[in-house]
């Protein structure tokens, strides 16, 4: 068996880091701060055309979004049926579909023609 190095050992390690903002995690907030019971601050979201279908597509469920360079503050509401564009945003199809069925009314889902060809349009 070969002699193991042995790793050097640090102390404590302090400081904070910014990370950059992901599409993917923004989404992932946006919903989480819709089904909570208090308003929820995203400090840095990533504004992409996904997460600007998300934002829109919560605000056509009830959820009001302030919006700003900084944060975008999100204020949960109950939620109704409304219309959802998911253009070809697969995380806002998967995540937005389960949501609208917590909605009392119909929700109508449409997409790209290139998203409708995808496994999961029969959703």
């Amino acid at each position: 068996m070969p002699d193991l190095w042995p790793a050097p050992l640090a102390g404590s390690v302090a400081g904070d880091i910014n990370l950059p903002a992901s599409k993917s995690a923004t989404n992932r907030l946006l919903i989480l701060g819709a089904l909570s019971e208090r308003p929820t601050i995203l400090y840095s979201p990533l504004q992409a055309e996904d997460t600007d279908l998300m934002v829109s597509a919560l605000r056509n469920l009830g959820v009001k979004i302030e919006q700003s360079d900084a944060a975008w503050k999100i204020y949960p509401a109950p939620l109704h049926g409304g219309k959802i564009y998911t253009g070809l945003a697969g995380t806002v199809m998967r995540f937005l579909l389960p949501l609208a069925a917590l909605a009392n009314g119909e929700s109508l889902f449409h997409c790209t023609e290139q998203a409708a060809r995808r496994p999961i349009y029969p959703l």
